[in-house]
């Protein structure tokens, strides 16, 4: 069982966006792919991260999905102090990406 398997289980909480994080990130098709790219990641520069979500971003098959992914390790970034991602953020929410 993979790392992220074991902490896959239902958002059970009444916020609409977490529970739409949970379902993008966990459960939705092509979870896998995705959680096997986020942790692709792991070690690049910002810059060099913010490249490969721009071209995951830009090969979606699931726009509504992988928005909710893209936009939520955008987030993360934030929240972790990368203000290098604020521009790709602020595109991604102004529907400008």
């Amino acid at each position: 069982m993979n790392d992220w398997e074991k902490r896959r289980r239902p958002y059970k909480g009444n916020n609409d966006w977490l529970r739409a994080v949970n379902e993008a990130v966990y459960y939705a098709p092509g979870w896998e792919d995705w959680q096997i790219f986020r942790q692709s990641l792991k070690g690049m520069s910002i810059g060099s991260k913010l490249v490969c979500l721009l071209g995951y971003w830009d090969d979606t098959k699931d726009p509504d999905t992988d928005w909710i992914r893209v936009y939520n390790y955008l987030g993360a970034l934030l929240r972790g102090g990368f203000e290098e991602a604020r521009p790709m953020y602020n595109k991604m929410r102004d529907g400008e990406l």
